[in-house]
């Protein structure tokens, strides 16, 4: 997963976040991901949410949707 982590914060700021909220939602998210028994996890954002998701393999899916 750590060939993952630029390129979520990258995602994120590209989105319009600066880079500190940026890593602070990839962080997050990597946390949470940690902690779920899924394997999973979501974070709501004005605009959008953004989810990561490391599959039975251990291959980490990260994705931005927007609502609007």
């Amino acid at each position: 997963m750590s060939d993952l982590m630029p390129i979520m914060a990258v995602g994120l700021h590209a989105y319009g976040f600066d880079w500190r909220q940026a890593l602070e939602l990839r962080d997050q998210l990597v946390r949470m991901v940690k902690a779920s028994d899924a394997q999973s996890a979501k974070l709501g954002f004005a605009g959008g949410e953004a989810s990561l998701v490391i599959s039975i393999a251990g291959v980490p899916s990260f994705e931005i949707d927007t609502t609007e």
